[in-house]
């Protein structure tokens, strides 16, 4: 699972990241997360009416409850520090 906010449309950041599969030059922690999940994605958003300050709070609330595996920032300072200890 991955977790994020883009200002972009959702089309054109999630055609970065598909692009980014086969690329030399990709992330690796991407191109590792789409080919170990290749047929088995489900790409899924919701809208979020709210101020900056709750989107992002909400944000790190739900990294917090799902700790996504290709995630590595956004977790309060308390799940970080325990999810570092396991990394």
């Amino acid at each position: 699972m991955y977790v994020g906010r883009t200002k972009r449309p959702l089309r054109e950041r999630f055609q970065e990241y598909l692009r980014e599969q086969h690329s030399p030059t990709g992330r690796y922690h991407v191109k590792k997360f789409l080919n170990v999940f290749e047929g088995e994605l489900t790409f899924l958003c919701a809208q979020f009416a709210g101020t900056y300050q709750e989107l992002v709070r909400a944000e790190r609330d739900v990294m917090d409850a799902m700790m996504p595996a290709y995630s590595d920032s956004g977790y309060s300072a308390e799940v970080r520090a325990g999810r570092g200890a396991w990394q």
